[in-house]
């Protein structure tokens, strides 16, 4: 493997991190709409995926944006995933796999 290649895979979790705070900044009305529906899911002690916040609140301005209010969600230990995962039920997913979420409980 060539020192560029392996520059540029050491850099994906940087890369990540600012594409994230990038799509957030940028959305920030959503974000926080999001972020507090999901806050709600999280003490509820059920188990929830995107649907539920696309469901409740619509569809993100951007298409990354969901994955980001889920990423720092759980960068930041207020989720935990489950091990599960569920079919998409809208169309537009095309049945495509979500990953199940819960509430991290604290002691």
């Amino acid at each position: 493997m060539s020192d560029q290649m392996r520059l540029e895979l050491g850099q994906g979790p940087a890369l990540r991190d600012a594409g994230t705070n990038s799509v957030l900044d940028r959305n920030q009305e959503w974000a926080k709409k999001a972020e507090r529906l999901l806050f709600l899911l999280a003490v509820s002690g059920y188990d929830f995926s995107a649907e539920d916040i696309y469901e409740e609140i619509g569809p993100p301005p951007h298409p990354n944006l969901m994955g980001a209010v889920f990423l720092r969600a759980s960068k930041a230990k207020k989720i935990l995933p489950t091990g599960r995962v569920v079919r998409a039920e809208r169309d537009a997913r095309h049945a495509s796999m979500l990953r199940v979420w819960r509430g991290k409980q604290t002691p």
